[in-house]
């Protein structure tokens, strides 16, 4: 797996990840809302999993239904992550691009 990507999902776990939740509340006065959908809190769980942006590339590479099956048997981030690295990681490894540009974050 490339390093960029291990330090992102790093980042994510850590909850150092810069959604605009986490800039708030260290003090950075910037809206909360979703880059792509103004009425949705934008935190890590969002970021990865909530935003339709996202569940729309999950869906295009046919991984959203693995995805939601986890999410149903545990909500939260590090389950989605360590379930995503020990059952799809090249998925993911191929989907980084669409992924990244789905968040919303400029660069690949």
């Amino acid at each position: 797996m490339p390093p960029k990507i291990k330090k992102f999902l790093w980042r994510v776990c850590r909850g150092c990840f810069l959604t605009r939740a986490r800039l708030n509340s260290r003090g950075v006065s910037c809206p909360t809302d979703c880059v792509h959908f103004n009425n949705n809190y934008e935190d890590s769980i969002h970021v990865l999993i909530e935003c339709p942006k996202v569940v729309q590339v999950w869906r295009d590479a046919n991984l959203w239904d693995k995805i939601d099956s986890v999410l149903r048997q545990d909500y939260n981030i590090h389950a989605f992550i360590f379930t995503c690295l020990q059952n799809f990681q090249q998925g993911i490894v191929n989907l980084w691009p669409r992924l990244y540009g789905a968040f919303g974050r400029a660069g690949t």
